[in-house]
């Protein structure tokens, strides 16, 4: 866990005291805790009357004092280096829920009615994966630069006003504007790391359905025709990116506050489709 063994100092003004010639000083120190908990449930169906599906179901909650294992990609140490445990919280890898599943049909062979209507129908491939999963746990950030302790970490957490989050959960437009209540939020006091918890708040999540049809037809033995058609994202559902998350002061908020407004994509691009034909020989 790295800790900057060379932090500013409030009382100072910032500065840093203890190694005046030098900027961080990152240690990783060998310390630190974690926890996983879990509901996990897997339904898993074989093959059989042309129907084959899996899913797989996580309810989750995973805990540390800090989730990057390597010095080599710092770009922040510990929130609060002279209390390191303060930092412990939701981790950056947790994913509350996690669900997915997939399938595969195939259309009966119609081989023994009539070999034109079973090239035209029969022996269509259906496939599907489903996936739902929670969004990217996130902190709220302090006031200064996220540096009104003066420590240099810029890393400060808000400070808690008592009003709820209000967090939307739904898929409906509105949340982009206002994911989150702003007012439940304030810079944190100078001099002070934050009162509210790493991680406390989770990004809009994912849901997305993958899908493909497949056709197979056999020309003799030498030739084979394969069709193709797929497409990701297929019903489409938008995705979207972290809110704002750099608090300001609840009286100066106004209408047009980025605070909680959400202005990028996620990770799942719109709906993309592709098809193809395929000969072999």
């Amino acid at each position: 866990m790295p800790i900057d063994l060379n932090p500013g100092i409030f009382a100072a003004g910032g500065a840093r005291t203890t190694y005046t010639q030098f900027s961080n000083i990152y240690e990783m120190a060998p310390m630190g805790t974690a926890s996983y908990h879990s509901l996990q449930i897997l339904v898993d169906k074989k093959m059989s009357n042309h129907l084959q599906f899996q899913s797989a179901y996580t309810w989750s909650k995973a805990e540390d004092l800090y989730t990057q294992s390597s010095t080599a990609w710092i770009s922040y140490g510990i929130a609060n280096p002279f209390n390191p445990h303060q930092n412990y919280g939701i981790a950056d890898t947790n994913v509350p829920v996690n669900w997915i599943t997939n399938f595969i049909y195939v259309t009966p062979s119609l081989a023994h009615v009539n070999k034109i209507l079973d090239a035209v129908i029969g022996g269509w491939e259906v496939t599907g994966i489903w996936n739902i999963h929670t969004g990217q746990p996130f902190s709220i950030a302090g006031g200064g630069g996220n540096d009104n302790s003066l420590s240099l970490q810029n890393n400060d957490r808000a400070d808690l006003t008592g009003q709820a989050y209000n967090v939307h959960t739904g898929h409906l437009s509105p949340h982009t504007q206002r994911y989150f209540n702003p007012a439940a939020f304030t810079p944190n006091a100078a001099g002070t790391f934050g009162t509210s918890a790493r991680n406390l708040l989770h990004g809009p999540g994912v849901d997305s359905v993958d899908g493909g049809v497949y056709k197979n037809w056999q020309i003799h033995d030498r030739f084979g025709i394969q069709f193709r058609w797929e497409m990701f994202n297929a019903l489409n559902h938008p995705s979207f990116g972290l809110p704002n998350a750099t608090a300001i002061n609840p009286a100066t908020l106004t209408s047009s506050s980025a605070i909680g407004f959400i202005t990028a994509t996620g990770s799942v691009p719109a709906r993309v489709g592709q098809a193809a034909l395929k000969l072999s020989f």
